[in-house]
């Protein structure tokens, strides 16, 4: 009997042994798993900071770079319009091409700051005044320069391009003032 009680006893000290342990042990678990969660919330928290400044950064800067653009893009429409008033091309404003080659800067300058839809219209818009300035490069070779019959049977096609021209910028100008918008009610 007194074996029996000595084995009931050593049995009885074990379950209370691996009870204390077992909850010992769980508690030690908790704590690791909690301090290993509570160090990837700390780097969670720390990266997103950083991404949020990053981003403000990024704001910052496009809602600077929208206006360059937008002011280019306006002065180059106008310059043209203007332009095409004249009797002969060679007449046309000198800067226009300035203006397009800074145009055409910004546009692979500052991609990083357009949405694909901005970027696409810059694009287009791009492309319409090199069209116009091509034909008005084919009417200023010497043969042609001082010729205004050549001009005047061009001029419908490059009217009709300035008005593309005119339809892309006012496009283009509610694009970017909508996405300044978007940016500014994301900040406020």
């Amino acid at each position: 009997m007194e074996y029996l009680k000595t084995i009931i006893t050593s049995v009885l000290a074990s379950f209370i042994s691996v009870g204390i342990f077992t909850l010992f042990a769980k508690q030690v678990i908790i704590k690791a798993i909690e301090l290993g969660y509570q160090k990837k919330v700390k780097k969670y928290e720390c990266e997103i900071s950083v991404a949020s400044k990053i981003d403000s950064i990024i704001k910052a800067k496009s809602i600077r770079v929208f206006p360059e653009i937008l002011e280019v893009t306006y002065r180059l429409k106008d310059s043209i319009t203007i332009s095409i008033k004249e009797d002969l091309a060679y007449k046309w404003n000198s800067d226009i091409r300035t203006m397009f080659l800074l145009f055409s800067e910004y546009l692979f300058e500052y991609k990083v700051y357009f949405s694909n839809e901005i970027f696409i219209e810059l694009h287009r818009y791009k492309e319409l005044i090199n069209e116009i300035l091509v034909i008005q490069q084919k009417l200023t070779v010497d043969e042609l320069q001082f010729n205004k019959e050549v001009y005047y049977k061009n001029l419908p096609e490059i009217k009709n391009k300035v008005n593309e021209i005119e339809m892309c910028f006012n496009k283009l100008a509610l694009m970017i003032s909508d996405e300044i918008n978007k940016m500014r009610s994301i900040d406020g």
